[in-house]
């Protein structure tokens, strides 16, 4: 399992079963239907594909900023 996160900020975290960020981990216990997540002010959910999960994972790794 791994987990990424993008913040308002740019910056991102991630996690897996090997390791993490400063500010990311796996949930103990799974996050709920997505429809409760993204009702929850301090979250927006999106769907995406795999291309995208890849690349935003690999940018987290290396602890680069999301471009713009």
């Amino acid at each position: 399992m791994r987990r990424v996160e993008e913040f308002r900020d740019g910056t991102t975290g991630w996690a897996d079963g090997h390791g993490n960020s400063a500010r990311t981990f796996l949930a103990e216990v799974p996050f709920g239907d997505p429809a409760e997540v993204a009702a929850r002010e301090e979250f927006t959910l999106f769907l995406i594909g795999r291309r995208e999960f890849e690349a935003v994972w690999e940018r987290a790794r290396r602890g680069a900023p999301r471009a713009g």
